[in-house]
């Protein structure tokens, strides 16, 4: 977990009581969002009813979502916990998410579990913390083209992130072995490109375990699903689309955009095809523009 730019340990305790309340500053946008998906989690573990309250009049106990009163940067946050309340300070919605994040971090570990926890003393010690990052893009890569993973999963992997106030997600959708993204307008890259015959044994990428792999594929409207997740935690989905090479799952289903016509099938074994989008053929152009158009549509 990333140390924070600037703390202070304070003498004493904050803990959350079940007459507490959630208040956020509505002139922060997204705010409500923010005190929306702690409340939620909270509510959970804790059992607590923690409503959510917004107005001029600011309690001084609970959780506080508060503006900065001076101009914050993007993901750059305060906290200040002291014996009656949790403040959370930013100027902007991803600065007050990552404060919450920090409220998550410093509450005892239970807290991240999706069932009420009994007999838990929701404490965490009194503390000053200026934070912000040092890198923009602080990332993973998810490798969906070789080792498919469904929408649940990436979302525990997004949620993970969130814990380590990472906040991008390479999503790998396609590549020799698989296609994973629909395509609309061209149906078969995932009716053939998201189907191998067989893969590698693990540990051993040179003998194949003779099972079908797939088909594994996306629907726009998963992906939509996805995307609004992470932009929720603060996370962009940045798509992989791999062009020239590397493309043998999408020559499958069409191999008059190859260069000498196919026929080929999703590769089986790691590694990279010597086949690649034929660029003496104007109509390759328009096929992967019409593909680009539906992803940057998608992904807007």
């Amino acid at each position: 977990i990333p140390q924070p730019a600037e703390m202070e340990l304070l003498d004493g305790s904050w803990i959350l009581a079940p007459s507490d309340s959630i208040y956020y500053d509505s002139s922060v946008e997204g705010a409500q969002e923010v005190a929306e998906l702690c409340a939620k989690q909270l509510r959970i573990v804790t059992g607590y009813k923690l409503p959510l309250i917004t107005g001029k009049s600011i309690p001084t106990t609970g959780i506080l979502f508060l503006k900065s009163p001076t101009e914050t940067k993007d993901e750059e946050y305060d906290v200040s916990a002291n014996n009656d309340c949790f403040k959370i300070i930013a100027s902007k919605r991803s600065g007050l998410f990552y404060g919450y994040q920090t409220l998550l971090q410093l509450l005892p570990i239970c807290v991240f579990s999706n069932t009420t926890q009994e007999g838990i003393e929701w404490q965490c010690p009194c503390i000053s913390i200026h934070d912000y990052p040092n890198y923009q893009w602080r990332g993973i890569l998810v490798d969906v083209a070789r080792h498919f993973f469904d929408i649940p999963t990436i979302k525990t992997i997004i949620d993970g992130m969130c814990i380590s106030k990472l906040n991008t997600i390479h999503l790998h959708l396609t590549d020799d072995q698989a296609w994973r993204i629909e395509i609309k307008k061209y149906p078969l890259l995932v009716q053939i490109g998201s189907i191998r015959d067989e893969s590698p044994i693990m540990w051993d990428r040179d003998h194949l375990d003779g099972t079908p792999y797939g088909p594994y594929s996306f629907t726009q409207d998963e992906l939509r699903d996805l995307i609004k997740y992470a932009k929720q935690r603060g996370i962009t989905i940045v798509p992989e689309i791999e062009m020239p090479g590397h493309a043998l799952s999408a020559l499958s289903g069409y191999p008059q955009y190859s260069c000498n016509g196919g026929p080929f099938k999703p590769r089986c074994k790691w590694g990279v095809e010597d086949d690649v989008y034929c660029a003496g053929n104007d109509e390759t152009f328009e096929f992967l523009q019409n593909i680009l158009d539906e992803v940057l549509d998608l992904f807007n």
